[in-house]
């Protein structure tokens, strides 16, 4: 989606909203989120996963359990908050 604004000269310069990004109002979608409360990594992936991606994400969690507690998207994300998008990840 692009916005279309005249320059001097009567040139049409056109700014790109980047349609690729959410919006300011809604929190980013990714593929996994962390479970504070089951210390896990819930995850989807866009083939079917194998050994070393499963490893990845065993390793992965561990690094967020024990190193970090829990994974943010961003600053004002929690358990709370992701709790919706987690039950959407678990029903695939």
């Amino acid at each position: 989606m692009t916005k279309a604004r005249t320059e001097p000269g009567g040139r049409t310069a056109r700014a790109s909203t980047a349609p690729w990004r959410a919006p300011r109002s809604a929190p980013p979608r990714r593929l996994w989120e962390y479970d504070v409360e089951r210390a896990e990594i819930v995850w989807q992936a866009f083939g079917e996963p194998d050994a070393a991606l499963r490893a990845e994400v065993d390793r992965v969690t561990a690094f967020v359990r024990d190193e970090l507690g829990d994974a943010r998207g961003f600053s004002l994300d929690s358990p709370k908050s992701r709790a919706p998008r987690i039950a959407e990840l678990r029903a695939g």
